[in-house]
């Protein structure tokens, strides 16, 4: 009999699953001795390994040579698989990284790593939103497809930072921190304001764009707008100065998004700034005079690359759901409609958004790699 703490340490070593779940394969009826003797053991067949070594120590099977180098063998083999999955894993985590501005600095997240055929996704939050906006998207497609996502400038923790920029610099600065991170075919992905500046890069940088998605956001053109609804957004900075910050809480949450969840999370964004209404005031003020100054532009604002709308039936920001509409006639970008989702429908409906994303970028790679479309995004489906 091979002596206990040997075999001891040896488990201790090789693994740090529970004895619960050692104990269920103990009890599963399965023929250790075949299984550790005569298949090929592979990380997979954790569970079982240990057990046959604990079936062994307590004389279940008997020990021999070829038993033992067995053993040996699947320990050093899922030590390398650990190790190759810790090094998998770091490439894979989101790292924080600072570009820096003439006016201030960027904070954004990107991962390391993702598939070869891929197009990176770059992930917009909308006005007063920060990168925590798509952290249900970051989770579901890590590790999956090289990933960023911002706080865009003057938000969050890309502060402090002098609020004298347009939309085209925010498109331009964009720009420069994809090339800064080698990605050559991005899918933008915009919630609201993140989709104005998604549409401005495509404009300015029509030939870089892969794919874009715009998520309760609405077209640039000039002739969507109104002559009043661009007065309005050019003055908007002294109403959220003035308007009772409890109120403006309260509502800011409530009004974008319909799930506990989606409020919760908008909620903790909002209170970035709490106790610096001025701040806030300034940053919403700012965003919306950039918006009506980039259609008061007129420029052409074409969408030169697959793209598709999203929006929840119950937003009731602004006139998104009449904009997108029209903008969907229009244009004929297709348009999935959201049921039971409000303006941040990616925090109301995650899983749904997710798929589509799914679909959409599977749907982009298929006329470059038909042969591996299916395939794309299958492991680790959801």
């Amino acid at each position: 009999m091979v002596p206990l703490p040997f075999l001891f340490h040896l488990i201790l070593f090789s693994l740090n699953h529970s004895l619960a779940e050692i104990l269920i394969f103990i009890n599963s009826g399965i023929s250790c001795e075949h299984i550790i003797v005569n298949t090929k053991i592979t990380s997979s067949d954790s569970f079982i390994g240990v057990a046959g070594l604990i079936k062994i120590a307590t004389g279940d099977i008997s020990f021999n040579s070829k038993v033992i180098f067995k053993l040996i063998f699947y320990v050093f083999q899922l030590i390398i698989h650990k190790r190759t999955c810790s090094v998998d894993q770091k490439k894979d985590r989101m790292k924080e990284k600072i570009y820096q501005t003439e006016k201030g600095p960027i904070h954004y997240l990107v991962s390391g790593s993702g598939s070869d055929i891929l197009p990176e996704l770059v992930f917009l939050p909308g006005l007063t939103a920060d990168h925590r906006l798509f952290e249900k998207q970051i989770s579901y497609f890590e590790g999956k497809a090289r990933l960023l996502v911002w706080d865009a400038p003057g938000h969050a923790s890309s502060w402090p930072f002098e609020m004298n920029f347009s939309l085209a610099d925010k498109a331009k600065w964009l720009d420069k921190i994809l090339e800064l991170e080698d990605f050559r075919s991005p899918v933008i992905i915009g919630q609201s304001m993140g989709g104005y500046v998604g549409q401005m890069y495509a404009q300015l940088y029509p030939d870089k764009l892969k794919g874009f998605i715009s998520i309760d956001s609405a077209p640039l053109q000039r002739k969507y707008m109104t002559g009043l609804e661009l007065w309005l957004l050019k003055r908007m900075e002294p109403v959220y100065r003035h308007y009772p910050w409890k109120i403006l809480l309260k509502q800011g949450c409530n009004g974008v998004a319909v799930s506990e969840y989606g409020r919760s999370l908008m909620h903790s964004m909002m209170m970035t700034y709490d106790g610096n209404q001025e701040r806030y005031a300034r940053l919403s003020g700012h965003g919306f005079k950039i918006l009506a100054e980039a259609v008061e532009a007129d420029l052409p604002y074409r969408i030169p690359c697959p793209a598709l709308l999203i929006c929840g039936t119950r937003d009731h920001a602004g006139s998104c759901i009449r904009y997108n509409k029209a903008w969907h006639r229009e244009s004929g970008i297709p348009i999935r409609w959201i049921r039971g989702a409000g303006h941040n429908a990616n925090t109301d409906r995650p899983d749904r958004i997710n798929r589509l994303i799914r679909s959409f970028v599977r749907s982009v790679i298929r006329a470059e790699y038909p042969e591996k479309a299916a395939r794309v995004l299958r492991k680790g489906k959801r």
